[in-house]
């Protein structure tokens, strides 16, 4: 018995040193990208399971291939290019939710307009009437109504 786990023991060493040659000048690091693609992958997969189609089904397997082709690339600046579009990609879309939900929590005290000019958006305060408004970012003045 101790003899089969030492064999078995120095086969997992020798495959792990293998692995290890074959991953020497590949990407294998699993990054923001692999990690949405792989959450994806799993929705993916719960939904197969009500959604039976085989075009749905054959969905499923493309996650899988693409970060398959991504771990064992050896183009490691286009891995890295591809991951840092995606975390850019990634912070815009939250960018754009939390400033939608801070405009809706301060929607009773606040007024959101845009500048004319710039197209940045300025908040001002909940006073009804006409205001003259200067825009910080490009210091043109226009009027307000509220």
């Amino acid at each position: 018995m101790n003899n089969l786990r030492n064999k078995l023991y120095q086969l997992r060493y020798r495959l792990n040193g293998k692995m290890q040659r074959f991953m020497i000048g590949r990407y294998g690091r699993p990054d923001e990208l692999y990690r949405f693609l792989t959450i994806f992958n799993l929705v993916l997969i719960v939904l197969s399971f009500f959604i039976r189609n085989k075009i749905f089904s054959l969905l499923v397997w493309i996650p899988i291939i693409y970060n398959s082709f991504r771990l064992f690339s050896k183009n490691i600046q286009a891995r890295y290019d591809e991951n840092t579009r995606f975390v850019n990609l990634q912070n815009n879309f939250r960018n754009l939710f939390s400033v939608t939900v801070r405009r809706f929590r301060e929607r009773k005290d606040y007024r959101f307009r845009t500048c004319p000019q710039c197209k940045k958006i300025l908040r001002l305060p909940n006073k009804k009437g006409r205001h003259k408004v200067i825009c910080p970012n490009c210091h043109k003045e226009f009027e307000v109504r509220i």
